[in-house]
Order: structure tokens, then C-alpha cells, then sequence
């Protein structure tokens, strides 16, 4: 398929953000991850990225198979990027809503696997 994004979600860090679901099943087909980490818990995403950084180094994976980004704006230029080709995102319905929008509305869409609640 190649590279997911994916959008951490503001509650349960651990189980639906940065190693969540979306990550780990990327990552098992062989999809390179960028995930976008939610503002909300910043110091856990980034123990657990250097966990799964290490781990994926630990196992042979190739430099670059995981990243993570964040701040304001950017998930919208990472959803515009070429280079993806899927998006998962655990979070409100507007916020899903505006992703698949996204997602639809480029050249080539990609598609978005998303929880939402209301």
C-alpha cells in the first residue's frame, strides 16, 4: 500500500494513539507510519515512539519505517501528501469528517479508516 498516517486520539494514549491499532496493523504489512500525535499528551507519545523506534531497530525494520509528527496545521499538509496512501484517526466526527474530506478531495484519494464518535 505504502505510507499511513495516523492520527492519535486525545484519550488512552497508549491503546489508540501513537501505538494504537492503526500503527501496529501498518506496520505488520509492511506500510511505513507517520503518526500525528495529539497535543494532549505529548510526553507519552514520544516515549512511546522511541519504544517502537528501538523495537522496529531492534527487529531489522528500515530506518524511516516510523515518525511522528505534530503541531498545529500539520495534519492537514500530512493528509495533502502525496506520499500517503491511507489515514487512520480515532476522534470526533468532525474531525474525521474533515479528514475524509481531505482524503477525497486530492488528485488520487486515499482512504480513511476512522472511529468517530459523536
Amino acid at each position: 500500500l505504502g505510507p499511513v498516517a495516523v492520527f492519535g486520539a486525545s484519550n488512552f494514549p497508549l491503546a489508540f494513539s501513537t501505538a494504537g491499532g492503526d500503527s501496529a496493523a501498518a506496520l505488520a504489512a509492511g506500510c511505513p507510519v507517520v503518526v500525528k500525535a495529539h497535543g494532549g499528551h505529548m510526553a507519552t507519545a514520544e516515549c512511546v515512539a522511541d519504544a517502537i523506534l528501538q523495537a522496529a531497530a531492534d527487529s531489522g525494520m528500515p530506518d524511516g519505517v516510523f515518525n511522528m509528527v505534530y503541531g498545529s496545521g500539520v495534519g492537514e499538509a500530512l493528509v495533502r501528501q502525496p506520499a500517503i496512501r491511507a489515514v487512520g484517526f480515532t476522534g470526533s466526527l468532525k474531525g474525521g469528517r474533515a479528514l475524509c474530506d481531505l482524503a477525497a478531495a486530492r488528485p488520487q484519494p486515499s482512504p480513511v479508516v476512522a472511529e468517530m464518535s459523536s
